[in-house]
């Protein structure tokens, strides 16, 4: 089965990545294990996120396909399935944490999710290329009055990221320009992934196809509902071998998947409707069906994750640690005085 890597960046049919926005691929382990990187599409204007249209519909410029690409975008062996892939629109306003992340301040190249006012966290594999990022717009055709818009003036990449095949601690933050008015997601501090039950309900959300082949992306943000998979079971039942590392999580639901522009998106878990980031979208299949979506999980790398957040915002996301002694030992963190919880020592 191929792999490609959720750069589940958006498709891009024909066109994508000029020339010196190169992405320095691993070779292949096997002929049965090609990882290909697929990358951004094209926007009319400079400012506003519209659906990407075929070369012969539009007067954008789109830089020529990179040689890493073109297999990719021409795969033929891929038939149709009409099923995120298997997602349903999400409801509109349920997930103001959603980030849209922008290469060129206008292209739309990776999803994300508000952490803090000031941060947000995506897959280290859009790392190289992002530079804005928009806030509140749910569907990418239509205006939004309340939406933001933000640059991003610092990136930390997880220190072990690697671009293996596939990608290992794919994770990476963005410091943004300014504060949003959204309310930030909590993470997982490694207390919540660890308690879950083989076929936990979860959530993934993106724009990326819902169709393979198909449309490259999905005007509506899609949210679609998978079941925790073990990563033994992960390893065994859908793919075997070494893939599957600690600081992966794995979900699987017959007909449902993440897809080709879902990269960077977050895995949700609904705590009492405060949900909980505990993955982010990495990889998965290249027909995107019939194998386990891959993320890299939030709780393994949560004292990086949290630290990090924290060192940016003056400790915003110490709401999300659990347990006093981890709490107290962040120093942007105390644990509240009448035994509540985690706070900002700011």
């Amino acid at each position: 089965m191929h792999l490609v890597c959720f750069l589940f960046l958006l498709l891009l049919i024909q066109h994508v990545l000029p020339s010196k926005a190169e992405i320095e691929l691993s070779p292949p382990q096997s002929n049965d294990e090609e990882l290909v990187v697929l990358s951004i599409s094209s926007l009319p204007t400079d400012d506003v996120i519209h659906q990407y249209k075929p070369a012969t519909t539009t007067s954008v410029n789109i830089p020529p396909a990179h040689p890493h690409l073109r297999r990719a975008t021409r795969d033929t062996e891929d038939e149709p399935d009409p099923r995120i892939v298997g997602g349903s629109d999400a409801e509109l306003g349920a997930y103001p944490h959603m980030v849209a992340a922008l290469y060129r301040r206008k292209y739309f190249f990776c999803g994300g999710t508000l952490v803090a006012r000031n941060v947000v966290l995506l897959a280290g594999h859009c790392s190289n290329y992002i530079d804005r990022v928009l806030i509140g717009r749910q569907d990418l055709s239509v205006r939004d009055e309340t939406e933001e818009l933000f640059d991003i003036v610092e990136i930390a990449r997880h220190p072990e990221f690697e671009w293996d095949n596939p990608p290992r601690n794919d994770y990476v933050l963005a410091r943004l320009s300014g504060s949003s008015t959204r309310k930030p997601i909590s993470l997982d501090d490694g207390s919540i992934i660890e308690k879950f039950a083989p076929n936990q309900e979860l959530v993934m959300l993106g724009w990326g196809q819902t169709s393979r082949p198909g449309p490259p992306l999905s005007y509506k943000l899609q949210e679609g509902r998978i079941d925790y998979v073990t990563n033994d079971d992960c390893t065994t039942n859908f793919w075997g071998g070494d893939k599957i590392s600690d600081e992966m999580v794995c979900g699987y639901r017959e007909g449902v998947s993440g897809c080709l522009g879902d990269s960077g998106g977050p895995l949700l878990w609904n705590r009492e409707d405060d949900p909980v980031i505990v993955g982010v979208l990495s990889w998965g299949a290249r027909k995107c069906s019939g194998y386990a979506t891959v993320f890299a999980g939030v709780g393994n790398q949560a004292s990086w994750i949290i630290s990090t957040v924290n060192a940016w915002s003056m400790g915003e996301a110490c709401i999300s640690y659990t347990n006093k002694d981890i709490c107290q030992q962040d120093t942007f963190c105390t644990w509240n005085i009448d035994n509540s919880g985690c706070i900002s020592a700011y």
